[in-house]
């Protein structure tokens, strides 16, 4: 009878060993993948998949990394993947990886990045639940003025998405890069310290990019939904005079209000203090990568 149950203990053990091993060779790696250092000084930046399984990022943090393998919103960067060596915001990298023969889905690519740098960078990693502060965003202004900074858009982002997936890509117009700062997105955000704007944002869109500057993660409760075309400006609070990996803050008017007045006066919205469980990325320890 001893015998017995020792064998069976021994055989549970056995085929908890075998699934596990199992379950580790479902996460494909990239066929090739080069990871060099970037010293360029140039704070422009990139990432994300490209055709035929390619995954390239250009001039990255191992925060930003870390953020795309684990499907974080890049605004929420800062605010949901935390730890760290004190590099991690601070060295940046190039990436440039391909998936074995065969179309790989974002998921999947997400999977073998975040497998590169488990590789590359030793990244010891897990995702935790923690109770937290954070801001809901609700409609302010309910009478029948509308904020300047806050328009309904007319633009189709549907289609125009649908017209890009049928045609050849963009194609950049020659001569140098232009200034982000002049950039007006359509159906996106672009945002610096000191201002965000763009058209056919979406609520939810806007609540996680009010994220960083108000210093916690904010949560859509407007209870509005479509399009909008977003100005917002304002003056950063210390907290954003100085930013980790060493780009300049752009000059900034004086004469703006600080981000909590800015969304009043400007958006007609207001953030309200709460809390909520928000999934985090801690990240215990990593190294610089060895090579390609």
């Amino acid at each position: 009878m001893k015998l017995t149950s020792v064998a069976l203990a021994v055989g549970l053990v056995v085929s908890i060993i075998a699934a596990r091993a199992q379950n580790a060779t479902t996460v494909r790696a990239f066929e090739v993948a080069s990871v060099k250092a970037n010293d360029s000084g140039d704070f422009r930046r990139a990432i994300g998949p490209g055709p035929g399984g390619r995954f390239q990022a250009l001039n990255n943090t191992l925060r930003e990394l870390v953020t795309y393998a684990y499907g974080v919103d890049m605004a929420r960067a800062g605010l949901q993947v935390t730890g760290g060596p004190p590099w991690m915001d601070r060295d940046r990298f190039d990436v440039d990886a391909i998936a074995p023969v065969g179309t790989a889905t974002p998921a999947e690519i997400r999977d073998m990045v975040r497998a590169l740098l488990i590789e590359r960078f030793e990244l010891q990693a897990h995702r935790e639940t923690r109770e937290l502060p954070t801001y809901d965003l609700v409609v302010d202004r309910r009478d029948a003025r509308t904020p300047a900074g806050l328009r309904t858009s007319t633009i189709d982002c549907e289609a125009r998405r649908a017209a890009r997936r049928g045609g050849p890509p963009p194609v950049a117009p020659p001569g140098p890069p232009p200034n982000p700062e002049t950039i007006r997105p359509v159906c996106g955000l672009r945002q610096t310290p000191a201002r965000l704007a763009g058209d056919a944002v979406t609520m939810p869109q806007l609540a996680s990019a009010l994220g960083p500057p108000s210093g916690r993660i904010v949560f859509d409760r407007t209870g509005l939904s479509g399009y909008f075309d977003v100005d917002l400006a304002w003056i950063p609070g210390q907290e954003q005079q100085s930013r980790p990996d060493g780009a300049p803050i752009p000059a900034v008017d004086p004469s703006m209000p600080l981000i909590f007045t800015a969304i009043r006066e400007q958006l007609g919205l207001r953030l309200e203090g709460s809390r909520a469980p928000v999934e985090v990325v801690v990240v215990v320890s990593a190294e610089h990568p060895s090579g390609n």
